[in-house]
């Protein structure tokens, strides 16, 4: 009983230990079946390539086997004819066999970059989808460039799985053609050859389980070398760059993390020398053996020249055939590995994005401006203590006109971030219409969202590109959008009009915008989008020379007409345009109500105002002075 007893508990050890080594193997193999999963979404034929290259790969290898032990074997019984008319034959099937791999390898690559295409589209996709806020954390990052280097190279990640597996079948099937061919061999030396290539691949294996435990360790000082790199490659960085020498501390900087990268490829390098170092040894101690054995048998007679000849040059092909698929084997294993982070980041934002554009509700239709309330709403910043944001409560009323206003670091920018979507408020929410911001689809939130940035985007695109953002245009939106803003005038001017190209990336005849005059791009882009019913200006006159400033105060009604707005800045003269105005300091609204209120109540709003225009009175009485003297 205590024995039967003994012997169950021994097997549920041997099926948990079973089952944990499949589970893990299939695990790490997990890539394997979504490539093959991609392969057949994308472009099915790369299936029948492999199975013909292995057919062909696994057949060539025979030929110069068998063709010179069967010319030995029969050399007395055949007429010389028969043999020119063998070797012609084999020599043609062979030219064949070749010309057929290299077409088959050469067409399979090509195909394989179409799917390695669709995997970064992905990736960009995901990117590009996933939540703002997880640009913030240097992980993420690390993640986002992991996964490129996965897809961005053939010889990397999913490239080199798929190149890996064309020829993997067809070596698998000619080992196994050659141990068949090989059985009448001693089984020692079988079993001596199939051991020492088990050691050479766990060899193989432990070389590459050490360049994979220090991925992790490689990817920061790899992302911040690239990033210098492209910092001093940029055309519009090489102004600051040449005018302030600062050529040397950024070569510093660029030397620095070069050097880590260099000090960890020093070690892969070092270790892979030793390991395959012992290798070599192995093999030369496993030629030495078997060859020492077969040519010992030729030397007494036991096998005559045929055999001999069949068993050398079998044993050669067979070494070269089996060493190649340890190899392919051990850098499958490491791509498999490599590429399941692209899988790990990639997957779960597929999942979220399109359970997201599913589930999500969707805003009803209404032609109305919508009403925006801030319920006790906080953020803090990732890896930080202190909120950025603290309990604010606001109710700004439909078509609203409202500035936020406030010393640097008092969280207006946080707050429109959090307005546009691009952070998760750490507590509290937002409601648009009465209904949360994040019950919204992305794309219809953003429909109803028009937001003027100071950093915005310029694309390397047409004006007109720039103001639709789209490849179809609107004309009577888009008309009005660049005459309201005044951009109009700025490239009615230009030969080619609105499709000269900005910068000088896609055409070298691209024009630079001023600071002035990128701001009106950008909200002609913003009044483009005509549905929109929220207008988020972040301090849009900062550029603005004071005509233009002007100009764009006495328009501002027309641009907030139908809409509920905010409107950022730090001039507080820009407020009298405004129903209302909150003061932010340090994460909460200290102050609420019209300009002329806030004047009256004395405060630091008004306080904050008088600075401003006493230094605008005294640089106005300056310039009158100078002008005075040079009259």
């Amino acid at each position: 009983m205590r024995n039967r007893r003994v012997i169950q508990a021994r097997l549920r050890i041997l099926h948990v230990t079973i089952s944990f080594a499949c589970g893990r193997y299939a695990y790490t193999m997990k890539p394997i079946p979504f490539l093959f999963k991609k392969i057949r979404q994308y472009d099915p034929k790369m299936l029948w390539m492999m199975s013909a290259n292995a057919l062909i790969s696994a057949a060539y290898p025979f030929i110069w086997v068998l063709v010179p032990a069967a010319i030995l074997r029969n050399y007395q019984r055949w007429s010389v004819q028969q043999v020119i008319i063998l070797v012609v034959l084999a020599g043609i099937g062979a030219m064949l066999a070749g010309f057929s791999a290299a077409w088959l390898k050469g067409n399979y690559r090509m195909r394989m970059n179409t799917v390695r295409y669709h995997l970064i589209r992905d990736l960009t996709r995901v990117s590009l989808k996933m939540p703002y806020s997880n640009t913030l954390l240097p992980k993420t990052l690390d993640d986002i460039n992991f996964a490129h280097s996965c897809v961005s190279s053939p010889y990397q990640g999913a490239g080199m799985i798929m190149l890996t597996l064309l020829p993997l079948t067809g070596e698998i099937l000619g080992v196994l053609g050659f141990a068949t061919l090989l059985t009448a061999l001693s089984p020692w030396i079988l079993i001596l050859i199939f051991l020492i290539l088990a050691s050479n691949y766990l060899i193989a294996r432990s070389d590459t389980r050490y360049m994979e435990g220090i991925w992790d360790e490689y990817q920061g000082p790899a992302r911040r070398h690239e990033s210098i790199q492209q910092f001093m490659t940029d055309p519009l960085r090489k102004k600051d760059i040449l005018l302030f020498n600062t050529f040397e501390m950024l070569r510093a900087y660029l030397q620095k993390y070069a050097r880590l990268r260099y000090d960890l490829d020093v070690k892969v390098s070092f270790r892979h020398f030793q390991l395959t170092s012992v290798i070599i040894l192995i093999d030369f101690v496993r030629d030495v053996l078997i060859y020492g054995w077969i040519i010992r048998q030729f030397a007494f007679g036991a096998i005559d020249a045929s055999v001999f000849t069949l068993y050398t040059s079998g044993l050669i092909s067979f070494m070269v055939v089996s060493q190649s698929l340890i190899q392919n084997l051990v850098k499958i294993r490491m791509e498999t590995n490599r590429f399941r982070k692209y899988m790990d980041f990639v997957i779960p934002l597929e999942e979220e994005i399109t359970k997201d554009e599913a589930y999500l509700a969707q805003p009803e239709e209404d032609t109305q401006a919508p009403d925006i309330l801030l319920e006790n709403l906080s953020f803090t910043y990732p890896n930080t203590d202190k909120p950025v944001l603290e309990k604010l409560n606001l109710h700004i009323l439909p078509e609203e006109k409202l500035a936020l206003v406030g010393e640097n670091g008092a969280g207006k920018s946080t707050l429109i971030k959090l307005l546009c979507r691009l952070y998760k408020p750490t507590a509290g929410r937002i409601l648009l219409a009465g209904k949360d911001i994040w019950e919204y689809s992305e794309k219809e939130y953003y429909r109803l969202l028009s937001v003027v940035f100071q950093d915005a985007m310029v694309l390397p695109f047409t004006i007109r590109d720039n103001i639709a953002m789209d490849t179809t245009v609107n004309e009577v939106h888009y008309q009005d959008s660049v005459d309201q803003s005044g951009f109009a005038d700025t490239f009615r001017s230009y030969p080619t009009k609105d499709e000269t190209y900005l910068l000088r990336i896609l055409d070298d005849n691209g024009i630079d915008l001023s600071g002035g005059e990128r701001q009106k791009l950008f909200l002609a882009r913003a009044l483009y989008k005509s549905e929109s019913k929220m207008l988020i200006l972040d301090e849009p006159t900062a550029a603005l020379d004071p005509l233009a400033e002007r100009e764009m105060y006495q328009h501002y009604a027309r641009y907030t007409q139908g809409r509920t707005s905010i409107f950022v800045s730090h001039r507080l003269a820009s407020t009298r345009f405004c129903d209302r105005v909150a003061f932010l300091k340090n994460g909460r609204i200290t102050e609420l109500g019209s300009h002329d209120e806030l004047i009256a109540q004395r405060g630091e709003y008004q306080e904050l105002f008088e600075i401003q225009a006493k230094n605008y009175r005294q640089r106005q009485g300056s310039e009158s002075f100078t002008e005075a003297g040079d009259a």
